[in-house]
């Protein structure tokens, strides 16, 4: 049986307006079927209300440096990351760890990922942003995103540029950002 790939999204104290039936709605429901199709296996996301992890949900993640700001989150989940595996019996590297925020974390980025490990934080800003991160942790990259045309130019998830905002959302990955992610979850079974 293949194992599962678990996302754990943390709402920051930022969001705490919003409802987690209504941001699981507009940034995962959409999302769930891809990542499951890509990968072939199930795929669970559990979001933690505001407060569940008082010293995760109040994290300042607004920093001019994007790669120090990931380094320290990373190490403040570390231990989160080790009981959700321990707990649920997963395979450590299908387990992720997902800030969920709402603004960016600077003027030019609106989310980062430690790629192929465990770690991300992404805005509600634009609908792929979370997707997008999660892409990173599972192995997508940038390169093999695309532009495509159905009528009209849209993204694909992993696609990013400074005028990705004004086209559609394909809501897929390409094919080969689909290959890059089968091969790393296919790894791990």
């Amino acid at each position: 049986m293949q194992k599962p790939i678990v996302i754990v999204v943390v709402k920051h104290d930022d969001l705490k307006d919003y409802s987690t039936s209504q941001l699981y709605s507009d940034y995962f429901s959409w999302f769930k079927p891809e990542l499951e199709k890509v990968a072939h296996r199930k795929v669970r996301i559990t979001m933690f209300p505001v407060g569940t992890y008082p010293s995760l949900s109040g994290f300042n993640y607004k920093h001019a440096e994007q790669e120090k700001t990931i380094r320290e989150w990373w190490r403040l989940i570390e231990e989160l990351h080790i009981t959700t595996v321990q707990n649920g019996g997963l395979e450590p590297s299908l387990a992720k760890i997902l800030l969920l925020t709402r603004d960016n974390l600077n003027s030019k980025v609106a989310g980062i990922a430690t790629v192929r490990s465990y770690a991300a934080i992404a805005s509600i800003t634009n609908y792929r942003t979370p997707a997008h991160e999660i892409g990173h942790m599972l192995g997508a990259t940038h390169d093999d995103g695309a532009i495509e045309y159905d009528g009209w130019w849209r993204n694909s998830i992993m696609f990013g540029d400074d005028f990705s905002d004004f086209l559609g959302n394909t809501y897929r990955f390409t094919e080969k950002n689909r290959a890059n992610i089968r091969s790393y979850v296919d790894s791990f079974d």
